[in-house]
Formats: structure tokens, C-alpha cells, sequence
């Protein structure tokens, strides 16, 4: 468990790290994750894809996550899909795609309204691995949604002002 904990964090830090020149906006607003629709067959694409996206938030974004965050962070799971990319002498099949894709929208009172686009494929070759495909793809999308947020954030370097009277989401 520690372990994977480990690589959770460097999987997201270092590519991360390599994409950022500075800090990441400061935001002084919880942010909650949650799913907006989930074409998902399995429910374990929903769980792997929104903790990987809260541990970005947090890890390297540096902001606060919570379910009852005044910005929202509401992610579409649009499509997620097995494919046989590979098999043997006796057509058995021996490795698999894993796909998960969709959209994401990003709502703060301080930055307004991003949106984004997220695809990650990852491949396993054992049908026992399945799971740790998803998890691996979910890692790649929430890596890809940080560089995207990260530029459209800094393409809106001012905060975008509360409208007089608006109520935090």
C-alpha cells in the first residue's frame, strides 16, 4: 500500500514538474471532485479517476479537496473500452487496451469556468490486470487534465472577479 502511495505521488509529481515553470495559482476555495455522468462499464474507472484527479489537485496544485468544496471539479466519463491488441499462434488473445476518456470542467468562483478533454489508454496482458490498467490510465488522464488546467489558468493570469452578491458553488 505504501508503496503504491509512492508511485501515486511520483507518477503525478514528475511529469508534472516537468511541464510547470512556476507555482500553480493559489486558490482559497475547497475544490469538490465529483462525476457528472460515467458511461463506465466498470465502477472502478469513477473511483480511480476521481482519486487521481483530487491527489492533483492536492499534491501538485497545492489547493484544499473536499466533497463540499465551493469550486467544483466535475468530470464526464464519456467512454471506457477494452480492445485485443495482440494475440497468439492460436488466436488467444494475449494483451489489451484499456481506454478511458471524456471531459472535465473546472468551476471556482476565483477563475471562473475551464473545460477540458481527457484520453488515456493503457495496455495489460493478463485479464487479471485489468484493474491496474484502469488505475494506470486514470493516473495519465488526471496528469494530462493538470498540464491542461495548468494552461488555461495561466492564459487567464488575473482571477476572474466574484460578481457582487454571487454565492460560493
Amino acid at each position: 500500500m505504501r508503496l503504491a502511495g509512492l508511485l501515486l505521488v511520483l507518477t503525478l509529481a514528475i511529469p508534472a514538474g516537468c511541464y510547470r515553470g512556476e507555482a500553480p495559482p493559489p486558490l482559497d476555495e475547497t475544490v469538490a471532485v465529483r462525476i457528472g455522468s460515467n458511461r463506465a462499464r466498470l465502477v472502478r474507472s469513477q473511483a480511480y479517476l476521481q482519486d487521481a484527479v483530487a491527489d492533483m489537485l492536492r499534491l501538485d496544485m497545492g489547493w484544499q479537496t473536499g466533497p463540499l468544496g465551493q469550486a467544483a471539479f466535475t468530470i464526464d466519463i464519456e467512454d471506457e473500452s477494452f480492445d485485443v491488441v495482440a494475440s497468439g499462434d492460436l488466436g488467444i488473445p494475449e494483451r489489451w487496451r484499456a481506454v478511458l476518456s471524456g471531459a472535465w470542467t473546472f468551476d471556482s468562483t476565483a477563475y471562473g469556468t475551464v473545460r477540458g478533454r481527457f484520453s488515456a489508454t493503457a495496455y495489460f496482458d493478463d485479464r487479471m490486470a485489468e484493474a491496474e490498467a484502469l488505475r494506470r490510465a486514470a493516473l495519465s488522464s488526471a496528469r494530462d487534465i493538470n498540464i491542461a488546467l495548468r494552461r488555461e489558468l495561466a492564459r487567464s493570469a488575473v482571477p476572474v472577479a466574484p460578481e457582487p452578491g454571487a454565492q460560493p458553488r
